[in-house]
């Protein structure tokens, strides 16, 4: 599990911003689907009500639910073909439970609860990084997918001779995915997270936002390259005092630069306001959190801490077998269990597979503190 792909300060008044920018976006969302679907819901309602009489109602939030499952997925399918073309590596897939992880140089299929989501494209930005409209597209994947469907299955809802039942699940799925598509095409913040129009917007008309995206994106893309943590090239003009996700994920870089360069206090700091913003983050995106609060808890001698967040990793750090996640599990055997067999077994593990990690700069730090780690073990 690797977090890749939310201070300081008077707390009370970011609390009120964001609250504001997440009401902005729940706002605009009601809105949104209420100009697109209010003419076509009545359409299909009305279509499947003279059909089926009062079960038309139970089809028509039935084939809404589906169709809304299908056209997330057909969104992140976009983002996935546009990133292939442009050569992003995939990372993780998920659809709704079934998930698609790359572990250790395969693709490996598990079944993963999931909040907050309905599908998932984490792709790492090429090694060379991407410039101009390029990275644009990546972006633009989704909403592009979303409204060429969306208007092919209106289109096959009204030319193609077919039942009304299936004539009406293909007009519904034709709005959800407009739906989807324009949404995503609307500049604004949704639980901490920009849509890809936030971040389309802020690139064409050249605003500090995309900036600030673009150089984390380019810090990525140093470590895929093989530049170590400790060797990171940090933009000082990121704005650290924002809460945003975007923002707080160079705190996450810092903590890597930290802990490359052995240094407990920066390490410490950058935790500290990771651990303080982790409702910043997406759902999708803490197990990686928890990893390093609970490695670095157990390198602190927090016994208590270690433990809660080796729990709330649950599953996925137990399951995990890259080199990050052994590593993890090697330290908190050896600080917490002191169990000193199982953190050399899960030392081992780590190194023989420590090359197959993706990002090949973080591989690089997490060989040698493991064999930090088995040196302490055998000493």
């Amino acid at each position: 599990m690797s977090l890749i792909i939310k201070l300081e300060g008077p707390i009370l008044e970011k609390d009120k911003g964001k609250d504001m920018k997440k009401w902005l976006g729940i706002i605009i969302q009601v809105v949104v689907g209420m100009i697109i679907g209010f003419f076509g819901s009545l359409y299909a309602a009305e279509k499947l009500s003279a059909k089926w009489g009062r079960l038309g109602i139970i089809w028509f939030i039935l084939f809404v639910y589906i169709g809304t499952f299908i056209q997330i997925n057909i969104h992140e399918f976009g983002h996935y073909i546009f990133g292939k073309i442009l050569g992003y590596k995939l990372m993780s897939y998920r659809i709704g439970i079934f998930t698609w992880n790359y572990e250790n140089g395969k693709m490996k299929f598990s079944i993963i609860k999931n909040n907050g989501y309905g599908g998932l494209c984490a792709m790492l930005p090429p090694q060379q990084g991407l410039e101009g409209y390029k990275e644009l597209l990546f972006y633009a994947g989704g909403i592009l997918l979303n409204i060429l469907t969306g208007l092919l299955f209106i289109g096959l809802s009204f030319l193609l001779g077919i039942s009304a039942i299936i004539s009406s699940f293909f007009f519904i799925l034709g709005i959800v995915g407009l739906f989807l598509g324009i949404l995503n095409l609307i500049s604004f913040f949704t639980e901490n997270h920009p849509t890809d129009g936030k971040i389309i917007w802020s690139k064409i008309l050249k605003k500090p936002f995309a900036e600030e995206m673009m150089a984390m994106n380019k810090m990525m893309s140093q470590l895929s390259a093989g530049i170590r943590p400790r060797d990171l090239n940090i933009d000082s003009s990121l704005d650290i005092d924002k809460a945003e996700m975007f923002h707080r994920v160079v705190n996450l870089y810092k903590y890597y630069k930290a802990l490359d360069s052995n240094n407990l206090e920066d390490m410490e700091h950058n935790a500290r306001i990771l651990e303080e913003n982790i409702e910043a983050f997406p759902a999708y995106s803490l197990p990686g959190l928890y990893y390093e609060l609970c490695f670095l808890a157990c390198i602190s001698g927090d016994e208590e801490k270690a433990k809660k967040y080796y729990e709330k990793a649950g599953k996925i750090l137990e399951r995990d077998k890259d080199v990050n996640g052994l590593r993890v599990k090697a330290y908190f055997e050896y600080y917490i269990n002191k169990d000193h067999k199982a953190a050399s077994t899960h030392c081992d593990n780590a190194l023989a597979v420590a090359n197959k990690f993706p990002i090949r700069g973080q591989a690089l730090m997490e060989e040698d503190l493991v064999k930090a780690l088995k040196e302490k073990i055998e000493s």
